[in-house]
């Protein structure tokens, strides 16, 4: 197994809680969700030594990679949701929203507060607000297309 498929595997596993995706027979991105800031830290750093920077990678209109990850490393209760693309490309992984699940009943404003500023008052001019935002009794939300 060479150094790509090794990563791929590895990806794969912590992407998709432990399954791996046969790339061979789908070209399609596949969906992933519920990764935290450590993981997804993780992966960029394996990136990097494979001397691929998806840093800069954005869902059209999107904050990038790195700006997700940024928000991620001050408000570790958020996890991230995207896509994982078939190995190759630039676009190995794609992030398109965050969310942060309410546990119990108790609700965090204190989360919602920082997640609207962020979105909609700190955000950059490359990205455009959210094209969903959701606060309820479930969870904070946030996504774009």
């Amino acid at each position: 197994m060479n150094d790509l498929e090794k990563y791929i595997r590895y990806r794969d596993s912590l992407l998709f809680g432990g399954e791996i995706i046969d790339w061979t027979f789908t070209s399609s991105p596949k969906w992933f969700s519920g990764i935290m800031f450590d993981s997804l830290f993780e992966l960029l750093m394996l990136n990097k030594h494979r001397r691929v920077d998806c840093l800069d990678v954005r869902q059209n209109d999107s904050p990038t990679v790195g700006d997700f990850l940024n928000f991620l490393g001050g408000n570790e209760e958020f996890t991230a949701h995207g896509y994982a693309q078939k190995p190759g490309g630039d676009r190995d992984i794609v992030i398109e929203g965050l969310e942060y699940i309410i546990k119990d009943g108790e609700y965090r404003q204190d989360l919602e507060d920082n997640l609207e500023r962020w979105c909609y008052l700190t955000r950059k001019r490359e990205w455009k607000a959210p094209d969903k935002f959701i606060s309820n009794n479930e969870k904070i939300f946030c996504w774009w297309d």
